[in-house]
């Protein structure tokens, strides 16, 4: 096999008793039957507990340290949600979370401190980023969606998912490390496209992080975050290396149905904020988010100045204004 082939192509290797299956596909296959919806409720789940209860020595740990009282007692407290990230609540206990952003939260070059900021985090989900904005002074407001039926997914989907996984409002977890941490951060229930400067005012920073690629109309969505903000919009979200290296073309993989609709690269996002009326957008960092899963998910954090009168509206004005009309009314004929 070539270099070029080992490129295009994906392995897994499965663990069963005494045999080792090893099963390779081409890349874009992979990730297509990755997205597919059998695949994440049935097959990927099977191969995750296949593979997490391998039978494989396991090392015992030694560096375990006694739990006192009001750790055990908070360890029992998270135990009764669910939990999306991994989120320090102090005397030694971490949320198990699917996402841990502890380490990799130098990569979205944030200021040390956010003192007098009005911060909006949008779809916080259990609330890291909300706060940790506000761990570094901000006034935070905490942005999701009030039931999972909410979810931005197609319409044939819902008949079929509702029954076991969109039923039932969120929040539960953003509640409870809200309280445990004695946050102030506002939650607030709504949609990322319902975004409106006159019933929420407008923020110093928006934040947008692994959102757009969940949703049908991911420049619909940045345009309503640029419209509540006054300063910076900084997007955090997942692209695709499959299409970077083709110069300046904006591209993305459509990989709906499936909770993913979108996977852009880099290019597509920043025109995107560009359209949505973002100056001076610029790439902060790139990296391979730390999760659970068994895929890498390639990141990219990308900052822009949120203005009323971009450039890009302007010189389009201009240019519009030094055509000439195609037709004149009877009026404006010259005499």
């Amino acid at each position: 096999m070539t270099q070029t082939d080992t490129w295009l192509r994906k392995r897994r290797t499965i663990h069963t008793g005494p045999l080792d299956v090893t099963v390779s596909m081409p890349a874009e296959m992979a990730d297509r039957l990755r997205c597919n919806v059998v695949y994440r409720r049935v097959v990927g789940p099977a191969l995750s507990r296949r593979h997490r209860h391998a039978d494989v020595p396991r090392p015992i740990s030694t560096s375990v340290k006694p739990m006192g009282a009001e750790a055990s007692a908070l360890r029992a407290r998270i135990g009764e949600v669910d939990w999306y990230h991994s989120i320090d609540l102090g005397h030694g206990v971490v949320t198990p979370g699917l996402v841990d952003h502890r380490a990799q939260v130098p990569f979205y070059g944030l200021p040390g401190s956010l003192a007098g900021k009005r911060v909006l985090d949008v779809a916080t989900f259990d609330g890291f980023w909300a706060f940790e904005f506000e761990r570094r002074g901000a006034e935070v407001v905490a942005l999701d969606l009030a039931n999972w039926s909410e979810v931005d997914m197609p319409q044939r989907m819902r008949p079929h998912l509702a029954e076991f996984e969109l039923n039932g409002k969120t929040g539960a977890a953003f509640a409870l490390a809200h309280q445990i941490l004695g946050s102030r951060v506002q939650r607030i229930e709504g949609s990322i496209y319902d975004l409106d400067p006159l019933q929420l005012g407008t923020f110093d920073l928006v934040f947008i992080s692994d959102l757009l690629l969940h949703l049908r109309c991911p420049q619909r969505a940045i345009e309503s975050a640029a419209s509540v903000c006054r300063g910076e919009l900084l997007i955090a979200d997942v692209f695709t290396p499959m299409l970077e290296g083709f110069g300046d073309l904006p591209l993305a993989q459509y990989a709906a149905p499936s909770h993913i609709w979108w996977l852009p690269n880099v290019k597509a996002l920043m025109c995107m904020m560009g359209v949505a009326g973002c100056e001076g957008v610029e790439e902060v960092s790139r990296f391979v988010l730390d999760w659970r899963g068994d895929d890498p998910l390639h990141k990219v954090v990308l900052r822009g100045l949120a203005a009323a009168d971009p450039l890009w509206l302007r010189e389009y004005r201009g240019w519009a204004e030094s055509r000439s009309p195609k037709w004149r009314s009877a009026a404006e004929q010259p005499s």
